[in-house]
């Protein structure tokens, strides 16, 4: 079994160096054309790595997705398989909201910009920025993904606290928020594993929780409503 893993995991980064320059520059060129149409290599990309790698899906609840494009979607985020799996599962326009600092990167930065919404959350104005670009994406049909921890959950115990913006932005949009959890990520590519190792991870969608319907102050009640779905998703087994 370990040898088995070891060649896995010897293809996977071969593989994935070549998809990624390949798809990446296809996505670049669609990019002058159509964002949605950039997106869409970017599925492709997260269908193919989760190949390579041996990460087996299951998308549970794809019910709860509105039938109109254009909503939002919070998430726990455990690992950097994350990202390649909710691309592979979910079917949708994804669309993410980056760490600015990413814009930094030569050629991966300028596609960002164009494409999804890098914010810099310690910056002046982050937070109406990151309402002009979402709102205007989720006008445009994206399903815009945000991790309100902020940042990787390295510990397991529980989710960190939810940073506001996902539900700022589901109010300004007036579009609803699906909760979702992704479940067996962790030990898929665990934090101090250089690379990710064949396994299940499950994505699990939450029924949609809409702005207009949730009591005042609506701003917290919103944020605590979702955290406690989501939380509920993840001990579901």
């Amino acid at each position: 079994m370990k040898a088995y893993i070891a060649l896995r995991q010897t293809f996977s980064v071969f593989f994935f160096a070549l998809n990624t320059a390949v798809l990446g520059l296809f996505s670049i060129l669609a990019s002058l054309v159509s964002a949605r149409g950039a997106r869409n290599f970017a599925r492709i990309w997260g269908k193919v790595n989760c190949w390579a790698a041996g990460i087996r899906l299951k998308v549970e609840g794809l019910e709860n997705l509105p039938d109109q494009d254009g909503f939002i979607v919070a998430s726990n985020h455990a690992s950097a398989a994350d990202i390649g799996a909710v691309l592979a599962g979910l079917p949708a326009d994804v669309c993410w909201v980056a760490k600015a600092d990413l814009l930094k990167t030569p050629f991966i930065g300028w596609h960002l910009k164009r494409v999804h919404i890098p914010i810099a959350r310690r910056q002046s104005g982050a937070a109406a920025r990151l309402l002009e670009a979402g709102v205007k994406r989720i006008k445009d049909g994206a399903c815009v993904v945000i991790f309100p921890e902020g940042t990787r959950n390295k510990s397991g115990n529980g989710l960190l606290p939810f940073k506001k913006g996902a539900f700022i932005l589901a109010e300004a949009a007036h579009r609803p928020i699906i909760p979702m959890a992704i479940l067996g990520s962790r030990e898929v590519w665990g934090p101090k594993e250089k690379l990710p190792k064949p396994g299940e991870i499950t994505i699990r969608l939450g029924a949609p929780i809409t702005p207009d319907s949730i009591e005042e102050p609506k701003l917290e009640n919103m944020t605590s409503q979702t955290k406690d779905a989501v939380s509920k998703l993840l001990s579901h087994r």
